[in-house]
């Protein structure tokens, strides 16, 4: 089963965005599109389950574009959510899959 997750066109790109599925506060969803690609990832820290956005839809980045967790400064990779720095180092973000159909951006449900 999938959720619409956003539209195409609310993407800006080279930016992180939140999104929660059915506007409901229960899991919320960070995106990012780079030029074509466009990740997606659970909007929490592996190291004590925190969301990454320290403020609704904000997000602070490295200079080499890696998300940061606002509480204990983790980082982690855009590509593949790997983590570079931080308490949960070698740990990763939990990437979740989805799909593209007429511009929609879907969710597939676990």
């Amino acid at each position: 089963m999938s959720q619409l997750l956003c539209h195409i066109d609310e993407l800006v790109d080279d930016q992180w965005m939140t999104f929660t599925p059915d506007d409901t506060d229960e899991d919320t969803y960070m995106v990012k599109k780079v030029s074509e690609k466009i990740y997606v990832y659970r909007n929490f820290c592996p190291h004590q389950g925190r969301r990454l956005d320290y403020a609704p839809g904000e997000f602070l980045e490295t200079p080499d574009k890696q998300v940061v967790c606002p509480a204990h400064g983790a980082t982690f990779q855009t590509e593949d959510g790997y983590c570079t720095s931080g308490p949960c180092a070698g740990d990763t973000l939990k990437a979740v899959p989805f799909s593209v159909k007429d511009k929609q951006v879907y969710i597939n449900a676990e």
